[in-house]
């Protein structure tokens, strides 16, 4: 009788359910992709991380300001407690027709998740 040995990987554990949803003229999809990984490090299985980037819009105040709104939506399950955040903002990304790369989608959602991190 032969006996082979078998291996057995240990199954992956995501952690935060993490949703980004950004339109393809702000945000590729390998970017995308990408913070939806980092997300998933975040936090527990149980947990949610949803950012949202709105397409570009005028504002009310200042014609020559596009903006995007930011919306984001935190779940965390604490042994106590479940913690709910949700937040919306207008970032000012276009300024007479200049784009202001600090306020970009993509620095916008990895601050936001680097500031996750730092507090876990």
């Amino acid at each position: 009788m032969n006996v082979s040995k078998v291996s057995m990987m240990s199954p992956m554990v995501f952690k935060a359910q993490t949703t980004i949803k950004a339109p393809e003229s702000l945000l590729s999809k390998e970017d995308r992709d990408y913070f939806e990984s980092v997300g998933s490090e975040i936090g527990k299985p149980t947990d949610t991380i949803n950012i949202t980037i709105s397409d570009l819009h005028d504002t009310k105040r200042n014609p020559n300001v596009k903006t995007y709104t930011a919306t984001k939506e935190y779940h965390f399950e604490q042994p106590t407690q479940l913690t709910s955040i949700k937040s919306n903002i207008e970032v000012p990304y276009i300024k007479n027709g200049e784009v202001v790369e600090k306020n970009s989608p993509k620095n916008y959602i990895a601050n936001a998740l680097k500031k996750l991190i730092q507090s876990e």
